[in-house]
C-alpha cells in the first residue's frame, strides 16, 4: 500500500507539473516494496498525463490504480484511469512530443504509441484537477 511517509503534501495546483522537466512517480511492488521511478509529466486542460510501456512501475499502477507524484520535497496521491479513446491518446502523445521535443523522438523510436499505457491523474474522489 502506497504511504506519503518521508514526504510533505504540498502540491495543490497541478500546473506545476506543465512546467517540471521531470517528477517521481511511487508506486508499491508485488511485494510491498516502493519503487521511486523518475518519469516526464504533461498537464492538458489541467489534467496531468503519464505515459509508459512494458515497466515494472507500470505493472504495479495496472494492479494498483494508484500512485503517490513526488515533485521537489511535495507530494501528492492520486488515482489514474488508462486513456483508451483514440483522439486523447492523439492528443496526450502530441503534448508530450511538443513538450520534451527532441527527446521524444527516440522514445518514439523504441516504443511504439501505440502500445503506450497513458494514465489520466485524478484525485481519489475522481473530480478532475
Amino acid at each position: 500500500m502506497l504511504s506519503l511517509a518521508g514526504g510533505a503534501l504540498g502540491v495543490t495546483d497541478v500546473s506545476v507539473y506543465a512546467t517540471a522537466s521531470t517528477i517521481e512517480v511511487v508506486t508499491s511492488d508485488v511485494d510491498g516494496e516502493t519503487r521511486e521511478t523518475t518519469i516526464w509529466i504533461v498537464v492538458l486542460e489541467g489534467v496531468p498525463y503519464i505515459t509508459t510501456s512494458g515497466t515494472t512501475w507500470g505493472e504495479n499502477v495496472e494492479r494498483d490504480l494508484r500512485v503517490i507524484v513526488r515533485l521537489a520535497d511535495s507530494t501528492r496521491p492520486f488515482d489514474v484511469l488508462f486513456v483508451t479513446g483514440e483522439s486523447e491518446r492523439t492528443k496526450i502523445h502530441d503534448a508530450f512530443r511538443e513538450k520534451y521535443g527532441f527527446q521524444d523522438k527516440p522514445v518514439s523510436f523504441f516504443i511504439d504509441p501505440a502500445q503506450s499505457r497513458i494514465m489520466k491523474l485524478v484525485d481519489s474522489d475522481g473530480a478532475r484537477r
